[in-house]
């Protein structure tokens, strides 16, 4: 496999996997379940919603969260 950049590696992922689970977090006791598909979508929202702030590529964002998938999703939209 040829290396690739991380978002690029994401991508190819949620093409691939789609409807298959990605992420599980408990809420009040119960599983619940983000698909690749809904993971890339949220994704796409974070880096969409930081620009729409102001921010541009080569700039630095700092996250400070438990370990949940929001951590992961604004990770990767950075």
């Amino acid at each position: 496999m040829e290396a690739g950049s991380v978002p690029a590696l994401f991508r190819e992922a949620v093409e691939k996997f789609g409807d298959r689970v990605a992420l599980r977090e408990k809420d009040l006791g119960i599983w619940q379940e983000i698909t690749w598909r809904q993971y890339g979508q949220r994704v796409e929202w974070a880096c969409l919603a930081l620009r729409s702030l102001g921010f541009e590529p080569g700039q630095r964002v700092s996250i400070l969260s438990e370990n949940k998938p929001e951590w992961f999703i604004c990770d990767l939209g950075c």
